[in-house]
């Protein structure tokens, strides 16, 4: 009779941790999703793989613009060189987006440079209570094509920053959430363009 007893304390913990795990990623989701609508997160990223149908950047034929969730496209649209995207997977809820302060571009030995940004804040992978998927894996923010097929992959921002994007460095998992840092493109137009 003492046996079961000890069998569902054993096991209570282990429940009772995952749905608390469960409601913290939840409130987290919820509050980042708050900050965006009282619009202190005004500006949106979008993770675009593109693959070039003449093999390589700017190359004649066009492109194909993809979502990519999970290892599957969730959307895809097709333009021409000096097109902006047409699609990508939207980031939500929003990261927080800003430029690299002084002190961490002297800090950084030359890694980053005047005009980078900071994003944080990009929810990690999770499933709610109702067992639907949330958040992004590494893989989603940080996929890796390969450029021998034409394939390359940027971010793109709209709002209070706009432009494309490329990461600098890795990405890394701080306190329950993502942070990297990106870095314009020649496309985009820099801090202080001159």
């Amino acid at each position: 009779m003492g046996t079961p007893n000890t069998q569902v304390n054993a096991q209570a913990p282990d429940q009772s941790t995952a749905s608390n795990f469960q409601g913290v990623r939840a409130a987290l989701n919820a509050g980042r999703g708050v900050l965006t609508t009282l619009g202190y997160r005004t500006t949106r990223m979008f993770v675009v793989t593109r693959v070039w149908e003449g093999g390589r950047r700017s190359a004649e034929g066009g492109f194909t613009d993809q979502a990519i969730w999970r290892g599957k496209v969730i959307d895809s649209a097709t333009g021409s060189a000096g097109d902006p995207p047409k699609v990508g997977l939207e980031i939500v809820p929003r990261p927080k987006v800003r430029f690299i302060r002084t002190q961490e571009l002297f800090a950084s030995g030359g890694i980053y440079q005047d005009g980078d940004l900071k994003v944080t804040y990009i929810q990690p992978p999770w499933t709610d209570a109702a067992g639907v998927q949330q958040g992004y894996t590494i893989a989603d923010v940080m996929p890796d094509p390969s450029a021998d097929n034409g394939t390359e992959m940027f971010y793109y921002l709209s709002g209070s920053i706009n432009g494309e994007y490329f990461r600098v460095g890795t990405i890394t998992e701080k306190f329950g959430h993502y942070e990297m840092t990106l870095r314009s493109r020649t496309t985009t137009p820099t801090k202080d363009g001159v």
